[in-house]
């Protein structure tokens, strides 16, 4: 648990005091905080948070001047203190404020109200806010943003009806078809084609058409073996019959 205490036991001036010293000491857990030259106190009240002021360190105080707060009018402060740890922020105390109380002069000036912060914390939360928005925009452009889903477009038809079309979809489909066209006009003839003679001599061959022709015909065969003689077979009727094979040449007895 984080703690805040007044280190003098001031925690109150007058407005326009420029001299009083207020002394901050800070505790971890019960011991005492090691604060750093980061250090700041920051300072709201109802309407919000009013600035922040840089502390100096001595004796491991968190000290400010009642001079560092004369834009505050006179009335009742909340306060805390800022510092780094190990990279990151501390802010003390861990529950609630520390009160600060501004009070009226014999005078009776009492200022008026802080509506801005200082150019620190305008920097400080302005780079913040840069950092922040280019990491976005990164993340944006590598990933793409990704459009609103478009709602549904008319469909020919819906365009024809906006358009005048009276009649149905079907009788719409049928007006898509035109009437039939004239008879195109005739093609010109096709060029002669190559002989086999001519596709012949493409491919190499050399000689007149009557050798190409005679290179058509092929070598005289083999003469062929002598058949066997024939057999006639004179048979009755009813033997004719009987026979499983009846290749060859029969007569039948008459």
């Amino acid at each position: 648990m984080r703690k805040l205490y007044l280190g003098n036991g001031d925690k109150q001036f007058k407005f326009a005091d420029t001299t009083t010293e207020i002394h901050l000491n800070a505790f971890d857990n019960g011991s005492a905080a090691t604060l750093t030259e980061n250090a700041k106190v920051r300072i709201k009240n109802d309407s919000g948070y009013l600035l922040g002021i840089s502390a100096s360190i001595t004796d491991n105080h968190a000290v400010i001047t009642s001079g560092q707060l004369a834009q505050l009018p006179v009335g009742s402060y909340l306060i805390e203190l800022w510092d780094t740890v190990d990279g990151g922020t501390a802010i003390y105390p861990s529950d609630g404020f520390l009160a600060l109380q501004i009070n009226e002069n014999v005078t009776g000036l009492s200022g008026g109200l802080v509506s801005s912060i200082t150019v620190d914390d305008f920097i400080q939360q302005f780079s913040s806010l840069s950092e922040q928005l280019k990491k976005q925009v990164t993340v944006a452009v590598a990933n793409g943003l990704k459009g609103d889903k478009g709602d549904d477009g008319l469909s020919a038809y819906q365009i024809a009806v906006i358009n005048g079309y009276k009649g149905s979809q079907t009788e719409w489909l049928v007006s898509l078809v035109g009437d039939k066209g004239d008879k195109g006009d005739k093609g010109d003839t096709g060029d002669q084609g190559l002989s086999a003679y001519q596709v012949a001599m493409n491919a190499g061959f050399s000689g007149s058409i009557e050798q190409w022709l005679t290179s058509l015909v092929g070598a005289k065969g083999d003469t062929g073996k002598k058949g066997d003689d024939a057999v006639i077979n004179i048979i009755s009727q009813a033997d004719y019959d009987a026979l499983a094979d009846k290749s060859g040449v029969y007569f039948i007895e008459g």
